[in-house]
């Protein structure tokens, strides 16, 4: 699923999941990257922390970097020494200039699917336990339900619109009535 603009009540929901994120696990950095089906691709969305601006709108391959690898297992992870860890891509670090320490990647998944990642970069010296990846795992939860809804709403939203179109343009009278026979809507014709 990738949704070609966040909507801006979505994008100020993920925004403030996010911060949490970060506030609780006391991460120096959180993102969201989205699944980009046509491109096979990871999209990151949605920013908080270090270099956030230079984030978002960084692509990477399915299955590159950690975020890509957790995007195409569906697993999450920890990683806290990403220079010993072969699924690190520094390529991201030299683009927007920061130095990853540790990684925390959870998948956004959506009744079953996996629909992106959420990413947190640096937690504090001290404060991974066992805890920490299964709250990082319902935080990227959270954000999988907020995505869909929006994706629904904004299909129904279509859905109605081409309905609105044909039911007005038609060449025809079109009556819409209840099961006895009151008439609910009709079209101007």
């Amino acid at each position: 699923i990738l949704l070609s603009f966040l909507l801006p009540g979505l994008h100020k929901l993920l925004r403030l999941l996010l911060n949490q994120a970060q506030k609780h696990l006391r991460l120096e950095a959180a993102s969201i990257a989205l699944i980009d089906h046509e491109k096979v691709e990871l999209f990151f969305h949605v920013a908080t922390g270090l270099a956030a601006a230079k984030v978002v709108g960084t692509r990477i391959k399915l299955g590159q970097g950690i975020a890509g690898w957790v995007a195409q297992t569906g697993q999450g992870v920890v990683v806290t020494d990403t220079q010993s860890d072969p699924r690190f891509y520094s390529l991201i670090d030299e683009q927007v200039g920061i130095k990853t320490r540790a990684i925390l990647c959870a998948p956004i998944q959506f009744e079953g699917r996996i629909i992106g990642v959420l990413e947190g970069i640096n937690p504090a010296p001290g404060t991974l336990d066992r805890n920490t990846l299964p709250l990082l795992t319902n935080i990227a939860n959270l954000a999988g339900n907020a995505i869909a809804r929006v994706q629904q709403y904004t299909s129904a939203q279509a859905a109605k619109t081409r309905y609105s179109g044909l039911f007005e343009e038609g060449f025809d009278a079109v009556l819409i009535t209840d099961l006895k026979g009151f008439i609910l809507e009709a079209n101007r014709k």
